[in-house]
Parts: structure tokens; C-alpha cells; sequence
């Protein structure tokens, strides 16, 4: 009987495990530089009204007021991304867009 008391009922199980980013870099994208300096900047309007000539002004004002290299606006109107018969192709276009530039911004809120 004494020899039944000595064993354990209950097994506590801390839930933690160790995580690898711990001891490595969780990240491998390439780090971001610091200023936009020499930088290709692309805007790309979303499909509201107002996107592009705001998008296009924004791309004026980059170019003049800070040290980019160029900053454009790309209007691509038709890259229907809720369409269907478009969605296919948009990536395609979107990838070799976005090797022409080292920032790319997309659309603008409300």
C-alpha cells in the first residue's frame, strides 16, 4: 500500500516551447533603407475617382521636394482586381511593374 502513495496522479506540463526566432532571425527580407535618397518610387492608383490625380500629384511632389531618383504614377485602370477574367494576369503585370522601382506604393484611403 505504501508503494502506491509514492506514485504520482498528476503530471504538470508547462506549456511553453522555445521559439526559433530566438536564436535566429525570424526575418528574410532584405533590410529597409533608410531614406528614399536615390530611391525609384512607383505610385499605383486603386480604382476610385480621386486615386489617380492624388497619386500624381504625390509623384510631382516626391520628385521636386525630396532626394529621389524618380517617382511616377502608373495608372493601370485596367487591372480589374475584383474581375474574374483579369485576376489571372494581374500578377504577372504587377511583378515586372514593381522591378521598376525599389518602393511602390498602392492606392490611397478615404
Amino acid at each position: 500500500m505504501a508503494e502506491k502513495a509514492k506514485q504520482s496522479f498528476l503530471d504538470i506540463v508547462v506549456p511553453v516551447a522555445d521559439y526559433q526566432d530566438e536564436n535566429e532571425s525570424a526575418s528574410t527580407h532584405p533590410s529597409r533603407p533608410r531614406s528614399l535618397k536615390g530611391k525609384t518610387v512607383a505610385l499605383l492608383p486603386n480604382f476610385r475617382a480621386i486615386s489617380s490625380p492624388f497619386l500624381e500629384a504625390l509623384a510631382q511632389r516626391l520628385a521636386k521636394e525630396t532626394g529621389v531618383k524618380r517617382a511616377f504614377m502608373r495608372d493601370r485602370s485596367d487591372w480589374a482586381f475584383n474581375h474574374p477574367e483579369r485576376a489571372g494576369k494581374i500578377g504577372r503585370e504587377l511583378d515586372a511593374f514593381a522591378r521598376e522601382c525599389e518602393l511602390m506604393v498602392s492606392g490611397i484611403g478615404d
